[in-house]
């Protein structure tokens, strides 16, 4: 697959001791998504986008049917504590792609 052979250590598998740019290449899966939240929450910050228009609400989700807002709502990030733990949550999580794979 391109990646570089895990490695075990005293700790579990440890692929990646440094980070940095090397992990994200290794973790496209993972690099994909962090591009997509970052780029979302980049689009909607320069548009001035109001929360209302992507949140979701049991009125517009169940009766106004706007499925959509399942999808939008997780990458709307209002406030950049809220963008910088997720995007390290999600950075995190992306040891899950050397074990599993993408």
């Amino acid at each position: 697959t391109g990646c570089t052979p895990l490695r075990k250590t005293s700790a579990g598998v440890d692929n990646h001791s440094r980070g940095g740019l090397r992990v994200l290449i290794s973790r496209p899966g993972t690099s994909l998504m962090l591009g997509l939240n970052l780029g979302a929450a980049w689009w909607l910050y320069a548009k001035s986008v109001p929360v209302e228009r992507v949140a979701v609400s049991y009125e517009k989700f169940v009766v106004s049917k706007e499925y959509w807002r399942a999808w939008t709502a997780s990458f709307a990030h209002y406030d950049i504590m809220h963008l910088l733990f997720n995007t390290m949550s999600l950075y995190n999580l992306g040891a899950l792609e050397d074990i599993y794979g993408t």
